[in-house]
């Protein structure tokens, strides 16, 4: 028993005792942190995304209201809709900010901004941090006229 071992301490390459361990557990470490990475970054496309709906539907809503008297701050109004839609902590973010502007033509163009709080560096370091992210988009009124055209002869009878 102690030849083998002292044959084992001789010739360290031949001795592989345990590798298959060693490489299991290092390739379940970096199996885990790849699918913690891409679960962070799908966060953030999901962010954007929710960004996305909320300024559409906010400038939407401000192109809508552009000529409607009882509205008087419309970039208020639309931020307000804008904040409605994505509120502050949505999927782990801070507080948003939206910036709105109007061309005086009826087109209302939204840009919003907010920071995503990383989870995989609160576990990797013990510490937050941040990744910006942003959406913008604009809508424009735009005048059309519908018409509905009833055929009352009977013919399609």
């Amino acid at each position: 028993m102690l030849g083998d071992f002292i044959k084992g301490l001789q010739y360290p390459l031949r001795n592989q005792q345990g590798a298959y361990i060693l490489i299991t557990g290092i390739t379940v470490v970096a199996l885990f942190g790849f699918a913690a990475l891409g679960i962070e970054v799908g966060r953030w496309y999901a962010i954007q995304g929710e960004m996305s709906k909320a300024i559409d539907g906010a400038a939407f809503a401000g192109a809508k209201n552009v000529n409607n008297p009882n509205i008087t701050d419309l970039h208020g109004f639309v931020q307000q809709v804008a904040q409605a839609n994505f509120p502050p902590g949505l999927l782990g973010t801070d507080t948003p900010a939206f910036v709105v502007s109007d061309d005086g033509n009826g087109k209302v163009t939204v840009q919003g901004s907010t920071n995503s709080i990383n989870t995989l560096s609160k576990v990797v370091s013990g510490s937050h941090s941040t990744t910006p992210l942003g959406a913008d988009g604009s809508a424009k009124l735009r005048n059309a006229e519908i018409a509905l055209v009833l055929d009352v002869s009977g013919s399609m009878a």
